[in-house]
């Protein structure tokens, strides 16, 4: 990947899609995270949530879930030049912590992607639950913690009204 990387550099040096590839790139096989910054940096002119997502990615994985969910937000109201990025972010993440369980906290941005990218309640609160489940026994990221708890009790809400309107007869409700 890297040598395909050097070989598309020599061609368009800042092309968005080999930038996006390098940050990727510089994470997966080096963790190195000030390289992927800079080159998400580079894509900062770009109107697309993908490099967003990336971004949102790099803060929650250094534990700043603060600025993680800042990036997050904007990456949700951003256009998608790829639908499936949503997907792709959740498969990575869901990767990453398969490798690195001791960073649960990223199990939060699940939740996030999973409730406001794809509107999965079910998966979003499962994500959820998993990340309050060690953060409330670590006493770390508060803010958070509340967040999760609200929206675990929205999605609640929710589910309830979904399976009620279900249960009733048709043209009733």
């Amino acid at each position: 990947m890297e040598e395909l990387l050097a070989k598309r550099r020599m061609q368009v040096s800042d092309d968005y899609q080999t930038r996006q590839s390098a940050a990727v790139c510089a994470f997966l096989l080096h963790r190195n995270i000030p390289l992927a910054k800079r080159e998400y940096e580079a894509c900062r002119d770009v109107d697309d949530a993908s490099w967003r997502y990336g971004e949102a990615f790099l803060a929650a994985y250094e534990g700043d879930l603060d600025r993680a969910y800042r990036w997050y937000r904007d990456a949700f109201s951003a256009p998608l030049l790829e639908e499936t990025i949503p997907i792709q972010c959740e498969e990575f993440i869901q990767i990453v912590l398969e490798a690195e369980p001791e960073k649960y906290w990223l199990a939060f941005c699940l939740g996030l992607i999973n409730h406001r990218a794809k509107g999965d309640l079910v998966a979003a609160r499962r994500d959820f639950e998993a990340f309050l489940g060690c953060a409330e026994r670590e006493g770390r990221f508060p803010n958070q913690i509340r967040a999760a708890m609200e929206w675990i009790r929205e999605i609640d809400a929710k589910l309830i009204d979904h399976q009620r309107a279900k249960a009733l007869p048709a043209g009733v409700g």
